[in-house]
């Protein structure tokens, strides 16, 4: 049975499920190998891990942007579209095809995102929102963190997308300082406001006098369609997108065969009926009596949260969720140096805390823009992680990366657990804030986004702060 899935973005995300699902292969049988579209963040290398899967890349395509590419040209960070099985262990799998496509490549209106990656940028009208998860990489030599970003530079963007002007970035680079005539710039999403010489995408005007036009149907601009738009011009002097090409990318509608097995990674941006139902960058989702949750319930899906679903097509068109993994859940940020690692049971410690890594794990080496793997790590090694809690002082980490020791500065963002005077524990650990004045911050046991910054001492396990806020 062919059914049709509803939704724009869908289409672009997953333009080869109907290659797949004409395979051949069978889906949900319970044999060794399962066809299977997956669409979400690289987490690793060494294969290619994607929402909790290591895809075995031997006999792999790859194409970047429409182009032929190789496994070296995919990055930490970039969202991609697998094609390929999934073994009996949902752990490992084969890919076929792996496909990445830029959400938007265009040029910084304003940046209002802080040193660590937090906030939000304008990109040609789109709003691009930055969070811990997001990987961050910079080919300008004057930009090293994301607040150093400024008007006029060249991003490219990777994320989750409804088409509406906000994107959820799951990667960010930096492309050059400023835009040069002629370079080929892109942004997509839903026409809107559409005349006969302009649109708008997001929140930009896009001219498309002098675009050529390809594959729009009857030749004419319509509200709602998904379209991409490139431009070798940028923004004229109205700060309008000057559009070279206009290129429909669908009209609503998917061919999808029922039972077609889909693991998506994505932001929630529509809860249609609360903890039943709710649009998944674009796809309806629907849970069951039967759908298992990780780190949260049905009842903690709401707008913003960041998922992974596992499941399956319906003949209906919607995706009928099996698990949901609650990717986007943090509790706690540490800036340390590791102590110890701990290979059989895939943790380390830092600032004294047990810190597991697992498949869903994303770790990137900053000193040199690749994958990072436990065996790789060493103790004395700087890391910044982004973790959720599963006890006082045990924690599986979302995200590592290693980095360069610049300075000896420590710190640690998260809940805070105890406060007696000038002694304070975020997460488990124990803070000495003697040297900091505390009085005026009204702090209270239980307030989260606590920072701390300062220097720990490994043998007493003791953080000696000299900034709190």
């Amino acid at each position: 049975m062919v059914t049709k899935v509803v939704h724009p973005i869908f289409l672009i995300l997953l333009i080869s499920v109907v290659l797949i699902a004409c395979s051949g292969g069978e889906t949900g049988t319970g044999a060794t190998d399962k066809q299977t579209v997956s669409v979400g963040r690289i987490t690793n290398f060494g294969s290619v891990f994607v929402n909790g899967v290591e895809f075995n890349t031997d006999n792999s395509t790859f194409k970047i942007d429409d182009t032929s590419a190789i496994e070296t040209n995919l990055n930490i960070g970039m969202v991609v579209t697998v094609q390929g099985t999934v073994n009996q262990d949902e752990l490992t799998g084969d890919a076929t095809n792996i496909e990445y496509k830029n959400t938007v490549k265009a040029i910084v209106g304003t940046n209002n995102v802080n040193a660590d990656g937090l906030g939000i940028l304008t990109v040609s009208g789109q709003t691009v929102v930055m969070d811990s998860l997001t990987s961050f990489n910079s080919g300008v030599q004057s930009i090293v963190t994301p607040d150093q970003i400024t008007t006029g530079n060249v991003t490219e963007i990777s994320g989750f997308t409804s088409g509406n002007g906000t994107i959820y970035a799951a990667r960010v680079d930096v492309r050059s300082q400023i835009y040069n005539m002629g370079d080929v710039i892109s942004i997509k999403g839903l026409a809107s406001n559409a005349g006969a010489t302009t649109f708008t995408v997001g929140g930009i005007t896009v001219d498309y006098s002098s675009a050529q036009l390809q594959n729009i149907p009857l030749g004419t601009i319509s509200n709602g369609q998904f379209v991409e738009v490139k431009s070798v011009e940028g923004e004229n002097m109205a700060g309008n997108f000057v559009a070279s090409e206009v290129r429909f990318l669908g009209d609503g509608s998917l061919s999808l065969v029922n039972g077609t097995l889909i693991q998506l990674e994505g932001v929630v941006t529509t809860l249609v009926t609360p903890s039943q139902e709710f649009i998944l960058n674009g796809q309806l989702v629907r849970l069951t009596d039967s759908t298992t949750f990780i780190n949260g319930a049905a009842s903690d899906i709401i707008e913003s949260k960041t998922l992974v679903v596992k499941g399956s097509i319906d003949s209906n068109g919607i995706v009928v969720a099996d698990n949901v993994l609650f990717v986007g859940t943090v509790s706690l940020s540490m800036d340390g140096i590791v102590e110890s690692i701990d290979i059989t049971n895939s943790t380390f410690i830092l600032l004294g805390s047990t810190i597991s890594i697992d498949v869903f794990t994303t770790m990137k080496d900053t000193r040199e823009e690749g994958g990072l793997t436990l065996t790789e790590l060493a103790a004395g090694d700087r890391l910044r992680v982004v973790v959720r809690e599963i006890g006082l002082t045990s924690f599986i980490a979302n995200k590592v990366e290693r980095r360069g020791i610049t300075n000896g500065r420590i710190e640690i963002e998260g809940r805070l657990d105890e406060i007696n005077g000038n002694q304070l524990m975020i997460a488990g650990v124990n803070i000495d804030a003697s040297a900091v004045n505390l009085s005026g911050m009204n702090l209270q046991v239980g307030d989260e986004n606590i920072r701390a910054r300062g220097t720990y001492d490994i043998p007493s396990k003791i953080f000696t702060a000299t900034k709190v806020r």
